[in-house]
């Protein structure tokens, strides 16, 4: 995927998140990967204005969706009905990144319960 370095923990209320950097020899083709664990928020609590689109990867259902503001993509993967994994590239181009957000969902993905 391009991930060169160590992912950054980062804390944002009510979920885990970690950060990684996509650089590309291009900054604007650059982006960032971010997984976050949402422990009491499902996959229906995803707010977005963007239509939503569902998607099955491996044994979990979930949804893709552009994020608001040309905030990259984001693949949402139910863990249970109240808690989820989200995976998002944000960057430039938000429909350009859900190419490698899925292939991030997918690695996500193979790892979860």
């Amino acid at each position: 995927m391009g991930i060169t370095a160590d992912g950054k923990p980062d804390g944002v209320k009510g979920a885990s998140v970690c950060r990684w950097r996509v650089e590309k020899p291009r900054a604007a083709d650059s982006y960032t990967v971010s997984v976050t664990f949402y422990a009491e928020h499902g996959v229906d609590d995803l707010v977005s204005s963007q239509e939503k689109t569902p998607v099955q990867l491996g044994k979990h259902k979930g949804v893709k969706a552009l994020g608001d503001m040309d905030a990259g993509c984001v693949i949402a993967l139910e863990i249970s009905a109240t808690s989820r994994v989200d995976v998002r590239a944000i960057g430039g181009d938000s429909a350009a990144l859900c190419e490698p957000a899925m292939v991030a969902a997918e690695k996500v993905e193979a790892r979860l319960p």
